[in-house]
């Protein structure tokens, strides 16, 4: 056997009628391209019984894509498959309580303290109740336009210890 050649070795699953006329009413129902690819896979796996091969070279789809969307409509059901699925932009707070949360250290702030992240981590740990990545507070703190200032160590213009050295023996 083939190692890309997956029909051959996996039983072509069975759809009843009614799978059949609920995969063709969710068609004609509007939705985003890539649902509309899932729903025609299915389609044309229960009504042509066409392998994954071939559906794969229809949708400009692998094989391998095929056999899971097939397999979690058989696992999770046809809302799965027609439903988006994929959450973006999770965030523990909303952009209204990520600004009331940066206004406490923004006091701070503008008293002339210097603040760490460490400590915004430490805050917003305390607030979500468990550990969060670095990252979290860092996208937080560049959604909210926060930029990190420091104080620099010396003035670029300074002159070298030679050079006042030099100055102070010729006044």
């Amino acid at each position: 056997m083939v190692v890309g050649d997956d029909d051959m070795a996996r039983p072509q699953p069975k759809f009843t009628n009614e799978e059949i006329q609920l995969i063709n009413k969710a068609l004609n129902k509007p939705s985003s391209a890539g649902i509309y690819k899932r729903l025609m896979v299915m389609k044309l796996k229960s009504e042509k019984q066409m392998t994954s091969k071939d559906i794969g070279e229809i949708l400009d789809l692998h094989a391998v894509s095929v056999n899971k969307i097939v397999s979690k409509y058989k696992k999770f059901g046809l809302n799965y498959i027609s439903g988006n699925n994929y959450k973006q932009n999770q965030r523990y707070l909303t952009e209204i309580e990520e600004s009331k949360f940066l206004e406490t250290f923004e006091v701070d702030a503008s008293a002339g303290k210097v603040l760490e992240v460490a400590d915004i981590i430490k805050a917003f740990e305390t607030m979500i109740g468990h550990a969060v990545a670095k990252s979290t507070v860092y996208k937080m703190l560049h959604r909210n336009k926060w930029r990190k200032v420091m104080p620099r160590s010396k003035h670029p213009k300074k002159a070298s210890d030679e050079a006042i050295e030099a100055y102070k023996k010729n006044q």
